[in-house]
């Protein structure tokens, strides 16, 4: 009976060990805890927010508390209308700091349209902090900064200081007619209105986790305020807008904030613009259908590498290396970037162009395997002539194909600065004995603009730019000669219609023909003719050449232009000009 006894209550242990394990299995250990937790967290963004106010200069200056100020944004604070030698009109400023952040300010006087020379006899004066002026001898305990016209071509400084959240500071301005000012000046106005503007940014102030120094680089932005409608511009700082044409007439405010500019290995340099267009107070958008028209001045002879907005492409616009402006179109404002290249190649002799050239043409050529390589592989460079080049075809091609060329533009977007300078081909070689299979520069998977003084030259007749195929040559300046004189030994030849060739400038004073077009382009328009452009220029001797390029529709003028035949005294100039 024992033994049963026993072997019953193993069995019965075992069972519940196996029970244990078994609920041991879908079940989690428990440890001791505890927590603690901070309620109530903010992250709430801070308020830059400045206010001037204005009383008379020749009074005390008031307390900052006090309500004899007015407030600037109600209205004109000079507005005196009979200006007359010696006279003066001085006014104390409050400028207030009513948000949350430290700032720092700077004060303009900024123009809101053109100024007439009367600017020049009316000086500007300036006090920091604020001082009674009342009377004309106390003028000189203010500062002179120049002349209004000085003040207002930012070629005078005016004032600026640090404010932190609730403080304010009280400066005086003052304008005065100079007693020399003559007869010429008599019943002149100024021209336009103008702004006093006083323009905040955020001080390195406030502390985050590491220093103060996080908004040490921020910038002061431009702004101009203006009254403009149907296809008028306003420009503040770089940038111009331009009203579509039908834009009700009213008070717009634009403003640029350069935020940030990034420069990476490539030498490729990203400027970030905050844009604002206001129109009232209220931020201004294009009527459906319509759009802006924008303008920005990023330098010339850069190489425009692309523009967004708000982080989205834009592939429509221009840039005109010449004059350092790229335009384009948009319905709206604010956050725009635009990229360019910086990677100057500056060239001393031949042998250094052929060299940049050839190593850009066989990088294009590795992208995709294949004798033509990547038709859509572009190096950004900007090629500046130091010296004059001059070229032996016999013993330098770059191409040798069908055609020749000392120097072959393969793969690049770029610009070649002539700089003053010409590149020269000497030799009198002849590539499979036929003149016009030769060029001075062959274009090809290319986007190039030509710009600067200077020229270049083919002595070997031959053509001196040989727009081959894929791509485009911009041509802004240079003076383009070749000693050929068969219709197919042009200045410029197009020989296939996947390239354009707009002409901007130049001459081609030298040339039998300036244009020559294969039959491969059929009826397409390969030259471009622009606004500006004389036909004297292009056209020395027949012009029979291009009436039949012009009729088969592969020269064409720009979109909006015209040909004048005479200008408005009936002399005649052959000019395209603006319809």
């Amino acid at each position: 009976m024992r033994k049963y006894s026993t072997k019953k209550a193993l069995i019965a242990s075992a069972l519940t060990l196996a029970l244990c394990f078994s609920m041991l299995l879908g079940t989690t250990f428990a440890w001791f805890t505890d927590s603690a937790a901070s309620a109530n967290n903010v992250i709430k963004a801070g308020n830059l927010d400045i206010a001037m106010h204005w009383v008379d200069g020749t009074m005390a200056v008031p307390a900052a508390d006090s309500t004899e100020w007015t407030d600037a944004s109600a209205g004109a604070i000079f507005d005196y209308d009979n200006w007359e030698p010696g006279y003066t009109q001085v006014r104390h400023i409050k400028i207030e700091n009513i948000g949350t952040l430290a700032l720092k300010y700077t004060v303009r006087v900024q123009a809101n349209g053109t100024v007439s020379d009367l600017s020049d006899a009316i000086d500007v004066y300036y006090a920091d902090p604020a001082i009674q002026i009342a009377s004309g001898t106390d003028l000189d305990k203010a500062s002179k900064l120049g002349t209004l016209t000085q003040v207002l071509e930012g070629l005078a400084e005016t004032g600026n200081g640090t404010l932190v959240a609730g403080a304010a500071d009280t400066v005086t301005l003052a304008f005065k007619m100079r007693e020399t000012a003559g007869n010429e000046y008599m019943n002149k106005s100024l021209g336009t209105d103008f702004s006093i503007q006083v323009i905040a940014t955020q001080l390195a102030s406030e502390e985050d986790s590491f220093d103060n120094q996080y908004d040490s680089g921020a910038t002061y932005p431009d702004i101009t305020t203006k009254t403009i409608g149907d296809g008028e511009t306003l420009t503040a700082g770089n940038v111009s807008v331009t009203l579509y044409d039908g834009a009700e007439k009213y008070e717009y405010t634009l403003k640029v904030n350069r935020q940030k500019v990034e420069t990476d290995s490539n030498r490729e340099t990203t400027v970030s613009l905050d844009i604002e267009l206001l129109k009232g107070g209220d931020k201004a958008n294009a009527k459906e259908g319509y759009e802006y028209g924008v303008a920005i001045d990023i330098g010339t002879g850069r190489v425009l590498t692309g523009i967004t907005h708000s982080g989205i492409a834009i592939n429509d616009y221009n840039y005109n290396p010449t004059t350092g402006i790229v335009t384009f179109s948009t319905e709206s404002f604010s956050p725009f970037t635009v990229s360019y290249s910086e990677n100057v190649i500056r060239i001393n002799s031949a042998d250094e162009l052929i060299a940049a050239l050839t190593e850009i043409k066989t990088e294009a050529k590795k992208q995709i395997p294949g004798a033509e390589g990547n038709k859509k592989y572009r190096e950004n460079a900007i090629f500046v002539l130091e010296n004059d080049i001059v070229i032996d075809s016999s013993e330098n091609f770059m191409y040798t194909d069908s055609n020749g060329a000392p120097l072959h533009f393969y793969g690049v977007k770029g610009v070649l600065d002539l700089n003053g300078h010409s590149i020269t081909v000497t030799s009198n070689a002849l590539l499979n004995g036929k003149s016009h299979a030769n060029a001075v520069i062959l274009v090809q998977y290319s986007n190039i603009d030509i710009i600067g003084e200077g020229s270049i030259i083919a002595e070997n007749k031959s053509i001196p730019v040989y727009a081959w195929a894929n791509g485009s040559v911009n041509i802004y300046g240079g003076n383009y000669v070749t000693n050929a004189s068969e219709r197919n030994e042009s200045a410029v030849y197009v020989n296939n219609a996947t390239i354009v060739v707009n002409v901007y400038g130049g001459t081609f004073t030298n040339s039998a023909y300036a244009f020559n077009v294969h039959d491969n382009c059929g009826s397409t328009p390969v030259i471009v003719i622009h606004e500006g452009i004389t036909y004297a220029d292009f056209f020395k001797q027949s012009t029979d050449l291009t009436a039949a390029d012009i009729a088969k529709g592969r020269i064409v003028l720009a979109d909006g232009c015209t040909l004048a035949e005479y200008d408005e005294n009936g002399v005649a100039m052959n000019k395209v000009v603006a319809e």
